[in-house]
């Protein structure tokens, strides 16, 4: 069985495909205590106390969705 490719990224690189400021995403919805998002599913602690927490994009972005966020983007175009 193959599990889906999931995408981590350090927080200052994960709020922009979020949408989201930086510090509000790991002080406010990445908060181990108040914040929403969980550890072990959509961030996880870098190596050391002062590391960047890494933000899986896929997970964040479920999550955010039922929270009733809305994200904007460009569409890509076929031909």
């Amino acid at each position: 069985m193959e599990h889906p490719v999931q995408t981590w990224l350090p927080t200052s690189k994960a709020a922009k495909p979020l949408g989201i400021n930086p510090q509000t995403l790991k002080r406010y919805y990445g908060h181990p205590e108040t914040g929403f998002l969980r550890k072990g599913k959509h961030w996880k602690p870098g190596p050391y106390p002062n590391s960047s927490k890494g933000w899986c994009i896929e997970e964040c972005r479920k999550e955010l969705l039922e929270k009733g966020f809305i994200f904007f983007g460009t569409i890509e175009q076929s031909d």
